[in-house]
């Protein structure tokens, strides 16, 4: 969609700059049309293990979300409020990473404001040790499933190339989850 944008723009400055010359030169005619801009490419089509992949991909994304959105509101610490916003708003981007491996075929999962049967009930410290231990196990889960779709034979390139350029970030996020478990202590 970028590069038919970039295409438009450059056709009408063109277009603008011969209009310009030819009235300076007293010469004015109607500019050529020009051809229209091609179509984007198509998004690359998945297999059925790379839907798998994806639609899991995506719903514990959007599960990481949505339990880091309620304990920023709910965390009885500011620093564990803090590190909930900022995990809420990593994996809000990390979700549109992922969508543009996204054929169209798997639906984006809907966000949900409920705390989840992990942290239901809970309240001051034991939210903030519920929440950020849920965190670092979520992470090792997410690197372990993130590092199989970076090799694993069975995806095709797109989830190659989305693994890949997801990874990091998720390594990022379970070595702060961990360092946070072990700013909060033990129980």
């Amino acid at each position: 969609m970028t590069h038919r944008i970039q295409a438009l723009a450059t056709a009408v400055v063109v277009a603008a700059l011969t209009i310009t010359v030819a009235h300076a030169a007293g010469t004015a005619k109607p500019a050529a049309p020009t051809a229209p801009a091609a179509p984007a490419a198509p998004a690359a089509k998945l297999n059925s293990s790379d839907h798998t992949f994806l639609a899991d991909a995506l719903e514990s994304n959007q599960l990481d979300i949505d339990v880091s959105a309620y304990a920023a509101k709910q965390a009885d610490s500011a620093k564990v409020k803090q590190f909930a916003q900022a995990m809420a708003t990593e994996h809000t981007k990390l979700a549109a990473l992922m969508q543009k491996a996204n054929d169209g075929l798997i639906p984006t999962p809907a966000p949900t404001t409920q705390p989840g049967i992990n942290l239901q009930g809970r309240e001051g410290a034991e939210l903030d040790h519920s929440y950020v231990d849920l965190m670092v196990d979520y992470e090792q889960d997410a690197v372990t499933k993130f590092r199989s779709g970076a090799d694993g034979p069975q995806y095709s390139g797109a989830i190659h190339d989305m693994a890949k350029s997801v990874l990091p970030s998720l390594q990022r996020d379970e070595a702060t989850a961990k360092a946070m478990q072990r700013a909060l202590g033990p129980r």
